[in-house]
């Protein structure tokens, strides 16, 4: 949205504005001048939460901040509570009831329909509460007591309204608040409730730190049964399982099993040693047995070599010594009995060594005993570890559950150590109890009321009056779509402006606008529009012009007849043709102030063109406007009217040659105007546009550019593609001239 035009808005709205902003003005300062004056008392109570003579002055130090600002809201919301407030609210029943004369609000008049008596029964009741017994109005008498609060502005909703109640800065003091009419009663309801609340808050500290004391003792009776129970039970383990030192008997048993399982190694390493010195006994005294027979063999075998190595040498001697083959059987027999020889030999060694036979199977007879004795001393050992292994076992079970009782002590013995810390701290704070909440200052009875707030309230409510009217303005503005002015026209539909025509009152005749005498800034603004629209025309070149809109009520016809008086006053002949079937409006005018009998060649052969080309139905009236005009120059403003109907000229003309009525037409008159029908709701204008050579569209300032004008306007542009432009322009009609300052 332009800048300019939203100033432009306020500068023409200012003094709606400003009425606005004085009207607020003026009513906030008569609301706040009927307001009654205001008196406000303050108390202050001091919480000691930061010294507390009541806490253990133990806790941390980065902790403090976070209590003290936790423990002080708390303080705060107690004391807005609905529990405190309905309590102040029985206090002030009481006073304006009992203490007649005296009391600070009067019961309404409709209050009358409530008896005395449910009044009385209603105090007795609250009297009844203060006194500690069971007393609050409650049923039917509830909810009289609730409606009478409220008429007097007791009820808890209402003075929470009036309450303040805040922390005094960085402090552990809350001061409470009161604003009413009335200084004695702000100075009684603060002073009211903050007793109230005080003593309650703390009874109830105090009677909390009681309770803990009673909690305390109990627990620490019961931890102290609780550890007595653990020491007995560890008691009596140790005697049922004789256990004088399960760490020591464990260490001796350990030691006697790592003794054992050393000897038991060392067996079972001689044992291999034992059965391998037997077996090589048996094997040396089984060899020597086989050695004497295999001798007897030996021997045996060389006797028989002998014999017959004798027989064969007998027999190669006699023979001759030339027998070849006892020769190789000698020499056979002579290597056979060589090695048998040598057998002997070394069987006779053999059985030399066998000698000592006695002394090894007494060696294997030690030997045998030793394993046997091994093998008794292993099983025995392994007994004696299985027994050990047993026992340690033992001893590690008993040793865990002795821990386990042990951990148990340990644990009770540092609760009950704990228990007995808070039970001593405890009964210090009982011993030294004091009250934690002390109002320090009282609410005083105000001696002035609050400082009116009315030229604040005044100056706030004119600002705010001012912004709003401002913010209306814009809201107006940003929603206006109208025209307005030739640029936002512009903006609007994309289409080029021919003129813009200020607003004048079309109920006065064209001739009085224009070229007439007269200095008033409208009619010579609009007698400078029509001129420049004049020549506007002039220049185009154009004859026949076809002049539209795309609404009724526009302002064309108007726009029409003025461009023709305007012709007029320049000598020329023009020619109003009634072509708006649907609304002859020229027609119309021709009636009112046209001429019917006119003295005119050129009318005269006008006349003829009509009847030549079968146009006498469709345009059955003609006459001449501004005829008092005309100085016999020729000049003038001729018009064929026409009859409404719902024919669009096509079917107007569908029996005539409305073209060649033109074409014979344009060689009498200067300038041929026509009007077409609205372009959104009709064909009119289309279908006319082929007759002329160039088209005006006339928009009123006032209309707004809505969705169904798209069509039209992009009608209009695609008027600029045909020829050399035939759209000759848009006239922006009834603008302000405010609008165009």
């Amino acid at each position: 949205m332009d800048l300019f035009y939203l100033l432009g808005k306020l500068y023409k709205n200012k003094w709606l504005i400003l009425a606005i902003s004085l009207l607020s003005a003026a009513t906030a300062y008569w609301f706040a001048g009927q307001q009654p004056q205001r008196y406000i008392s303050a108390a202050t109570i001091a919480t000691g939460v930061i010294n507390n003579p009541n806490e253990p002055a133990n806790s941390a130090a980065y902790i403090q901040p976070y209590r003290v600002d936790n423990t002080l809201a708390a303080i705060v919301e107690m004391l807005r509570s609905r529990v405190s407030v309905s309590l102040l609210s029985d206090e002030l029943y009481l006073h304006d009831y009992r203490q007649t004369g005296k009391n600070f609000r009067r019961f309404p008049e409709n209050a009358v329909k409530y008896t005395d008596g449910e009044k009385e029964q209603i105090a007795s009741l609250l009297q009844t509460g203060k006194e500690g017994k069971k007393g609050k109005p409650e049923g039917r008498l509830g909810e009289i007591y609730e409606d009478l609060l409220r008429m007097l502005g007791y009820d808890v909703e209402t003075l929470n309204k009036n309450l303040k109640i805040d922390r005094v800065g960085n402090t552990d003091y809350v001061k409470v608040s009161f604003t009413s009419e009335n200084p004695q009663l702000s100075a009684y309801v603060v002073n009211t409730l903050s007793q109230l609340f005080t003593e309650r808050y703390n009874a109830a500290t105090n009677a909390q730190t009681k309770n803990s004391l009673a909690y305390y003792s109990q627990l620490a009776q019961q931890k102290k049964n609780e550890l007595s129970g653990k020491l007995e039970s560890l008691r009596q383990y140790k005697l049922n399982n004789n256990v004088v030192d399960y760490g020591e008997q464990t260490k001796t048993t350990l030691e006697q099993i790592q003794e054992l399982e050393l000897k038991r190694e060392e067996i079972n390493q001689k044992i291999p040693s034992y059965q391998k010195a037997i077996d090589n006994y048996n094997h040396y005294l089984n060899q020597n047995d086989h050695t004497l027979t295999q001798l007897q063999e030996y021997n045996r075998q060389v006797g028989e070599l002998k014999e017959r190595l004798n027989t064969l040498t007998q027999q190669y001697v006699s023979g001759g010594s030339s027998n070849k083959d006892l020769k190789n059987q000698i020499e056979s027999l002579r290597i056979e009995l060589e090695v048998q020889i040598k057998n002997s030999a070394v069987g006779q060694q053999s059985v030399q060594n066998s000698a000592n036979k006695k002394d090894i199977e007494t060696d294997k007879i030690a030997a045998e005993n030793e394993l046997e004795k091994a093998k008794a001393s292993l099983i025995s050992i392994d007994k004696e570890l299985n027994r050990l292994r047993g026992n340690a076992t033992n001893l590690v079970s008993g040793e865990a559950d002795i821990a386990n009782l042990e951990r148990d002590i340990d644990s009770h013995s540092t609760e009950y150590a704990e228990i007995l810390n808070r039970l001593n701290t405890t009964e210090f704070a009982v011993q030294s109890l004091t009250n934690p909440l002390e109002i320090v200052e009282t609410g005083m009875v105000p001696e002035k009321a609050e400082p009116s707030k009315t030229a604040m309230i005044t100056a706030l409510a004119g600002i705010s009056g001012l912004l709003l009217a401002t913010a209306f303005v814009f809201l107006l503005a940003y929603a206006d779509n109208s025209y307005t002015t030739p640029d936002r026209f512009t903006k609007f539909t994309g289409l080029p402006v021919l003129e813009t025509l200020n607003e004048v009152n079309h109920n006065n005749p064209v001739s009085a606008l224009l070229f007439a005498r007269s200095k008033e800034k409208n009619r010579r603004f609009f007698l400078e529009a029509m001129r420049k629209l004049r020549f506007a025309v002039e220049t185009s070149g154009a004859k026949r012009i076809l002049i539209s809109s795309l609404h009724a009520g526009e302002g064309k016809t108007y726009v029409l007849v003025a461009l023709a008086y305007s012709l007029l006053k320049n000598n020329k002949k023009v020619l109003l043709i009634d072509t708006n079937f649907k609304h002859n409006s020229i027609s119309q005018t021709l009636a009112k102030t046209g001429s019917d009998n006119p003295q005119s060649n050129t009318f005269t052969q006008l006349q003829q063109l009509v009847d030549l080309h079968q146009l006498k139905a469709v345009f059955p009236a003609s006459g001449r406007l501004f005829g008092e005009e005309q100085n016999g120059n020729g000049a003038e403003v001729a018009v064929l009217g026409c009859n409404p109907n719902d024919w669009s000229p096509a079917e107007a003309f569908s029996k005539s040659d409305f073209e060649a009525f033109l074409q014979h037409a344009a060689n009498l008159y200067d300038v041929i105007l026509m009007e077409g029908a609205a372009l959104n709701h009709f064909a009119d204008t289309k279908e006319l546009t082929r007759f002329a050579d160039k088209v005006i569209a006339v928009f009123s300032a006032k209309s707004g550019y809505k969705a169904p004008d798209a069509v039209s306007v992009d009608f209009l542009k695609q008027l600029q593609t045909i020829g050399n432009n035939k759209f000759l322009g848009a006239v922006l009609n009834m603008v302000k001239l405010s609008n165009l300052s």
